[in-house]
């Protein structure tokens, strides 16, 4: 066996690991603190829905008519995205999370061609929300020129376009990836996990960056599968990889995955170097001047950088109870000091207390228990968003938000779908090793790498949600290595 076979092996086993792992702690450690979850009946919902997927992708392949099957996939998703902009719309301009400062101050500057220096410490502190600030103030124009008045109705249409737009990609990626008799599979599963519907009328970063996670991985299976020209293909995924870790930087995760990817698969050293220089320069470095260009845009005031939060902050909140987000350590920690330099010896030194006083036991309990919390929401925290200045009461609420008298419904649907696909997930990788198949080394190796980085980081699911194009994919490929693996495709 080459080395570079047993490091993609190792990267692989690392993943069944820890998607086997995740599933069972789930189901006997749930950390959801908003939904009560019962072992006794997610377990048994949960393999009922492996069937299912198991089902869905058989048909899928015995279909004869493939395109009319991803049609009526795109209408179905179409429908329900409908029905969710009708019925469970929230108001955006109210400033109980971030979506409302963003939103309003964006709208203030088409109204008034001027920064409001009310959000000026807003955005400093949080300069990860610039890209979308920046893009709602050119839509907003846009619907201004078209005389557009309803803004809210028109932003979520927009952001409903972008998840069909996520879920096309996704459906080309695993029709490239998987082969074109799976042709369906990937709607199918868009269909089926809800936030693809409930996100419609979330318009934030999680489906802002989804697009171009979704159509950076389609380019990277384009290249891999020698599909179209291999060095085009790369400098396409490292543009929309930059830009994507401009809105959500977890994304850049995938440049990383990639970069290990080209180094254990690529056949002669130039090749790999080139590509290796290619992803990384244009990756890493367009990250940077996006970010900066964000930061730096004509709708934005010259920052006092010495005044921002450092990336510790959120370090030290994912230490933090379940590893969520803290008001407590965001007001009495990290802003009770004056500058960013005091901040960071603040959040360091809070960080250092907080893993000495749970000592070496406590941490491995932490880690266990923020892994549920991270993955006990199959809506990804949609229902706790759908709560929030709702604009209208809907006979649906009663199904769809936590505190409805029938969200069960909707709690063990989503999760024991999901469970579903990271069970199939960590089998299908476990057959592919068996079955010397290294081919899903690269967003196997980005499920790792966002589940570390949201173990060191402030954590909730919806943190993993512009990350379901790489799960549908995998999911897929499982169902391929368990019930239809064939060496010589």
């Amino acid at each position: 066996m080459k080395v570079r076979e047993l490091f993609s092996y190792c990267g692989l086993l690392i993943a069944a690991f820890m998607y086997a792992f995740i599933v069972f702690d789930v189901i006997v450690n749930p950390m959801n603190p908003d939904f009560a979850i019962s072992a006794k009946v997610l377990a048994p919902i949960m393999l009922f829905m492996i069937g299912v997927l198991a089902l869905g992708v058989y048909i899928c392949k015995k279909i004869k008519y493939k395109k009319v099957l991803v049609l009526l996939g795109f209408c179905a998703l179409i429908f329900f995205q409908a029905i969710t902009i009708n019925q469970l719309a929230v108001r955006y301009d109210v400033e109980s999370w971030d979506m409302g400062v963003v939103f309003n101050a964006a709208q203030y500057y088409v109204a008034n061609d001027t920064f409001d220096m009310g959000k000026y410490d807003y955005f400093l502190w949080f300069p990860n929300n610039s890209p979308l600030y920046n893009i709602f103030i050119f839509l907003f124009k846009i619907f201004a020129v078209l005389g557009i008045t309803n803004v809210q109705l028109a932003l979520n249409i927009f952001n409903a376009g972008l998840l069909l737009a996520s879920a096309w990609f996704i459906e080309k990626t695993v029709q490239v990836f998987a082969g074109k008799e799976y042709t369906g599979t990937g709607i199918m599963m868009c269909v089926a996990l809800c936030p693809f519907s409930l996100y419609a009328v979330l318009a934030y970063t999680d489906t802002f960056s989804m697009i171009f996670l979704s159509a950076a991985l389609y380019f990277y299976v384009c290249a891999v599968k020698n599909k179209g020209n291999r060095y085009i293909n790369l400098i396409m995924f490292s543009l929309l990889v930059a830009f994507g870790a401009s809105m959500k930087v977890s994304v850049l995760v995938l440049a990383i995955a990639a970069l290990i990817d080209i180094m254990l698969k690529s056949e002669n050293i130039r090749q790999t170097t080139v590509s290796f220089v290619l992803v990384a320069t244009i990756s890493f470095g367009g990250f940077t001047g996006f970010k900066y260009a964000h930061e730096h845009s004509p709708f934005l005031p010259k920052y006092d950088y010495n005044l921002t939060i450092p990336y510790t902050h959120w370090v030290m909140m994912g230490l933090n109870g379940l590893g969520g987000y803290c008001d407590d350590d965001y007001q009495l920690i990290t802003l009770k000091q004056p500058d960013v330099a005091s901040r960071q010896k603040a959040n360091i030194e809070e960080i250092k207390n907080r893993i000495s006083n749970k000592g070496p036991v406590g941490m491995v309990y932490h880690i266990i228990n923020k892994l549920s919390y991270i993955y006990s929401d199959g809506t990804f925290t949609a229902c706790y968003k759908l709560d929030r200045s709702a604009v209208s009461a809907s006979p649906l609420h009663a199904y769809v938000i936590y505190l409805g008298a029938k969200f069960y419904y909707l709690g063990y649907f989503s999760l024991s779908l999901f469970m579903a696909m990271l069970s199939m997930i960590a089998a299908g990788i476990f057959k592919s090793i068996r079955k010397r198949d290294t081919s899903a080394v690269m967003p196997a190796i980005s499920l790792v790498g966002v589940t570390i980085f949201l173990l060191l980081w402030e954590a909730r699911a919806r943190y993993i949600l512009n990350f379901l194009p790489l799960f549908i994919l995998m999911a897929v490929f499982g169902i391929k290595q368990l019930f239809y693996y064939n060496k010589n495709q």
